[in-house]
């Protein structure tokens, strides 16, 4: 006798396959993709001021963050460093949906074929 009256011992069920979730994995990419465009736009803006790669219309030259001054280049470097870590949070994300989609499929397409 099975202690746990809602445990199901029929063997059918426990050979069922789940369907992963692919919807939150692109939210999550999406909010990662589009939070990454503050500190990705704060930084190549620093970029192309500090480097003279492209011409900018404003200059920031000093930048203060809690009364503490911070260099710029120390600024640019964390914005690209954020950003880029956000883009790779974004890709990563969408990769883990693509391939929850790709499984959820298979499992559709084996189970129509068992059934049908």
């Amino acid at each position: 006798m099975n202690p746990n009256p809602y445990h199901s011992s029929d063997t059918e069920q426990s050979g069922v396959e789940h369907l992963r979730s692919v919807r939150w994995w692109v939210a999550g990419s999406l909010f990662a993709a589009l939070s990454a465009f503050a500190p990705l736009q704060s930084g190549i803006h620093l970029l192309g001021q500090e480097l003279d790669l492209f011409p900018v219309t404003y200059g920031v030259y000093e930048i203060e963050i809690n009364g503490v001054p911070v260099s710029n280049r120390l600024f640019m470097l964390s914005s690209l460093l954020m950003g880029g870590l956000l883009v790779g949070i974004a890709v990563a994300c969408f990769l883990r949906a693509r391939r929850n989609h790709r499984r959820n499929v298979t499992v559709h397409a084996s189970v129509s074929r068992t059934i049908g």
